[in-house]
């Protein structure tokens, strides 16, 4: 695993080696980047969302053995009809839950935008990405908490690609904190910037995860965000009008 990331670090690293054919070698270039990142993006991701989608299917079949033993349970029309549409709320709720899920993993493997335009929304991002690491975080008994200050709206970046970065600085910090820590995730204005910090109120494992603070820098910059290692860690993008 360790000689396939440091390729991949290689690939994102890489720029057009062609300077003769400057159309031709830069769409290369970009387009394998973009694969590059897109990859790395998903061996950093993908387990998070993975287990988060598990544990929402778990939970639609206890619901349902739920819901067959009360339905067995009672004799009375009125209670099972309530006990019912109880049920199906949950249901329903789990169903969007898990829908969400699969929206972000595929998300993933999408490619961005090129409109240097592209915006995303910092909130509703934030706000739909990060109940996806509850399960995840639930399991390492750790807590995350999200704080977006009223002045962030929007940056200059494509939102699935914004997303598949934060998911990525996120689980990491999940994943190399202790037990019963606190992640938090904060965005706040900084002049012509908006700032995504991630903290810990446990310190991260140190030195035996390098080689994926590195593959996350380089995934930042080619978003046009810059990263830092420093406590907090965290992303800079250019805000939008």
């Amino acid at each position: 695993m360790g000689v396939a990331r440091r390729r991949q670090i290689d690939a994102v690293s890489a720029h057009g080696e062609s300077q003769g054919d400057e159309t031709q070698g830069g769409a290369d270039s970009t387009y394998h980047e973009q694969l590059a990142m897109i990859g790395l993006a998903t061996l950093l991701a993908s387990p998070a969302l993975m287990h988060g989608l598990k544990g929402r299917l778990h939970n639609l079949g206890l619901v349902a053995e739920l819901l067959q033993k009360e339905s067995a349970a009672h004799n009375d029309l009125g209670a099972l009809r309530a006990a019912a549409m109880r049920r199906a709320e949950t249901l329903r709720a789990e169903v969007k839950a898990a829908h969400r899920h699969v929206q972000l993993i595929e998300a993933l493997v999408a490619e961005d935008a090129d409109e240097a335009s592209v915006v995303c929304d910092v909130r509703k991002s934030l706000e739909e990405l990060l109940p996806t690491t509850r399960f995840e975080a639930a399991r390492r008994r750790i807590v995350v908490r999200l704080d977006i200050d009223p002045a962030v709206e929007r940056i200059q970046c494509a939102p699935g690609a914004f997303q598949r970065l934060v998911l990525a600085f996120v689980t990491q910090a999940v994943r190399h904190c202790g037990e019963h820590a606190t992640v938090s995730v904060s965005a706040r204005r900084a002049g012509s910037e908006t700032r995504i910090e991630f903290g810990c109120d446990q310190p991260l494992q140190a030195g035996a995860h390098a080689i994926d603070r590195k593959l996350m820098r380089l995934l930042a910059q080619r978003l046009g965000a810059q990263a830092r290692d420093e406590a907090p860690s965290g992303l800079a993008f250019k805000s939008a009008p």
